[in-house]
């Protein structure tokens, strides 16, 4: 899935001399291609730090807050429902290992 992108990414951050096209009319859109990196950076560093629910969980009400999702049945249950899959196939179908969080070595659990 990695490799197939590869040639999008290219074409969105090489453009051509005689291309005229952009992605928002306004040049490259910065304020969002920050945003995700920082989500995404934000959400591994979460899995450490507080573990894989709660990092899922946080995740995903940032991220449908800011889309613009103000309602409580899309900010809580869905990430709620979400959560519970995302957990249920890795950690119990797929039986993948997540690292023990840090904030339980800093409670001595």
């Amino acid at each position: 899935m990695f490799l197939s992108s590869l040639p999008a990414v290219y074409r969105l951050v090489k453009s051509t001399a005689i291309s005229s096209w952009y992605l928002d009319g306004k040049g490259w859109p910065r304020r969002p291609a920050i945003t995700t990196v920082l989500l995404i950076s934000f959400f591994i560093f979460g899995i450490i730090a507080i573990g894989v629910e709660a990092s899922v969980f946080l995740f995903l009400i940032i991220s449908y807050y800011l889309l613009g999702y103000r309602s409580i049945k899309v900010n809580l249950l869905l990430p709620l429902l979400y959560t519970a899959v995302i957990v249920l196939i890795f950690k119990y179908i797929l039986t993948i290992w997540f690292p023990r969080p840090w904030i339980f070595n800093l409670f001595g659990q």
